[in-house]
């Protein structure tokens, strides 16, 4: 009986919950249950179309434009919200997207901040997530996803052909999902 209210309880918490959205860092961190990785990208990258880090790689997917550090083209503006450095890459409208691809089986929870340098809307996706957000020229926006269904990877791809800045990356690589406490009774009657 205990094995089999638990493997209820796994399927029911996969299958009933669907990705919660945040545009608010430090709501998204009051949601997250346990810790979050960082990656603010201080270590140097050349311009290429792909970057490797801690957990995911970041690439560009189409256009003839790469990825590079904020300090490599210092003429950009600055999308710096977490330590000195911070990623871009230009939207020359035939890129399909800045893709963070995330390695050992994908990440449950993941926020960052974005930066465009015009009036832009940046579509989001990847797997369950679909969700866009619309950015004013020059201001930092936290944008997060919960999930309790692995993400494997996640889209991001601006309107507009605008120049587009992230930093500030926080993920997590295990479900933080709670029961809820419905399910949590229901698995105390079948104990």
């Amino acid at each position: 009986r205990i094995v089999a209210a638990f493997a209820f309880l796994i399927l029911a918490g996969a299958a009933s919950a669907a990705p919660t959205y945040f545009t608010n860092r430090a709501d998204f961190q009051a949601a997250v249950t346990g810790g979050l990785l960082l990656e603010s990208f201080e270590s140097p990258a050349p311009y290429d179309g792909t970057h490797s880090y801690a957990g995911f790689s970041v690439s560009e997917t189409g256009g003839i434009n790469g990825i590079t550090n904020y300090l490599a083209n210092s003429s950009y503006v600055n999308p710096v919200t977490n330590g000195t450095n911070a990623i871009w890459f230009d939207d020359n409208d035939n890129s399909i997207g800045t893709f963070f691809n995330f390695s050992s089986g994908g990440v449950y929870a993941f926020g960052l901040d974005i930066t465009t340098d015009m009036d832009s809307t940046v579509t989001i996706g990847g797997g369950a997530v679909g969700s866009s957000v619309v950015l004013a020229a020059q201001q930092s926006q936290f944008w997060g996803v919960i999930d309790t269904t692995a993400i494997s990877s996640i889209t991001f791809d601006p309107s507009g052909g605008p120049n587009i800045g992230f930093d500030f990356v926080q993920y997590q690589t295990q479900s933080s999902q709670v029961p809820e406490p419905g399910t949590l009774a229901l698995l105390g009657l079948c104990l």
